[in-house]
């Protein structure tokens, strides 16, 4: 069954869900029934977009809560100063330890000379060879 709501609406709706909005709520946000709403979790690209929605919210909470114990530091009063100093410490200490990086993988040659094709490809060749593909999933590259 092909589902009503674009994507951009199943995003939204990701969104609200992953910052703590309960159905009810998405529902009037999207002014949709709370049981369309509800269905939203069944559109096949829901799982990828809360999780995305999810990291986001994350990074939001943890950058407001950077801001407020900044602002904590700068305080005149001298316990709630301590307090955002402490926390900030307590935190960064609790960071994993910086690990060394990957060593990039190599790319086998029959990859490489594929990616050196895209590469020299020029915009309008690229579009013509995206849009032969989507149209045909087999198909020889140009």
């Amino acid at each position: 069954m092909p589902h009503a709501l674009p994507v951009v609406a199943v995003a939204r709706a990701a969104y609200l869900r992953a910052g703590g909005c309960d159905w009810s709520a998405v529902a009037e946000r999207l002014a949709v029934t709370q049981l369309e709403a509800e269905a939203i979790a069944e559109h096949p690209e829901w799982p990828r977009l809360y999780r995305a929605a999810v990291r986001v919210v994350a990074r939001e909470a943890e950058a407001e809560a950077r801001l407020e114990r900044r602002r904590a530091i700068r305080s005149t009063d001298d316990d709630e100063a301590t307090a955002g100093a402490d926390e900030t410490y307590r935190l960064r200490a609790k960071r994993r330890p910086a690990t060394k990086p990957a060593e990039p993988t190599k790319l086998d040659p029959l990859a490489r000379a594929y990616l050196d094709c895209l590469n020299a490809m020029s915009v309008e060749e690229f579009q013509s060879l995206e849009a032969a593909i989507l149209a045909d999933p087999i198909v020889t590259p140009p």
